[in-house]
């Protein structure tokens, strides 16, 4: 049990300068578990560090499952997805020496096929965010080959927060290329379990 408590203890120390999974997903206090319902229902599991260490959704009856493995030094050394049980994909994160992400190998068990036409990009901008660093307005454009750029989709955020500042809930609008007026897009809860 000590050779298991030594490594646990020292994680900390390692990861000064890493960006906890809290961080990046601009999340205050020391959140636990955060299970976010709108389509579906979907859990994430932090470490007491502030990593992400799991995430399960189901969707249609299908049970999405990833896990997240690190390295002594804090860093993202594997993901592995399953769908219903099987592994679905896994990844392989290395760092070069300056600590950047040099190499992710997948290995994808789903093919993708592709249809045949003009080649579309989309490009998603946040124009606003509240003081928490949440999205209230977001826009894509989309662009179709040949053609010049058109705003194809705009968004807008309204969030209510629990006392840490985390939202809680979050009601989205939305106006599509044609529409004169924003339409409602939905909203989303989030229960979040803290440390």
């Amino acid at each position: 049990m000590k050779f298991i408590a030594i490594p646990l203890l020292l994680l900390p120390l390692f990861t000064l300068g890493q960006q906890t999974d809290w961080k990046l997903m601009k999340l205050r206090g020391k959140p636990k578990l955060v299970m976010t319902r709108d389509y579906y229902v979907h859990y994430s599991h932090f470490s007491r560090s502030g990593y992400l260490i799991l995430t399960t959704t189901e969707i249609q009856g299908e049970l999405y499952r990833t896990e997240f493995e690190y390295a002594a030094d804090g860093r993202k050394s594997q993901e592995i997805n399953y769908k219903n049980g099987e592994i679905s994909d896994k990844i392989t994160y290395s760092y070069d020496s300056k600590g950047r992400q040099q190499e992710s190998r997948s290995r994808q068990l789903v093919e993708v096929v592709m249809a045949e036409g003009p080649k579309v990009t989309f490009d998603r901008k946040i124009k606003k965010n509240d003081k928490y660093g949440n999205p209230l307005k977001i826009t894509m454009t989309e662009t179709v080959e040949g053609r010049h750029p058109e705003i194809s989709e705009t968004e807008l955020f309204h969030y209510k927060y629990d006392k840490y500042g985390n939202w809680i809930e979050r009601e989205r609008e939305l106006r599509f290329r044609d529409d004169k007026e924003f339409r409602q897009g939905g909203i989303s809860e989030r229960e979040i379990t803290y440390y």
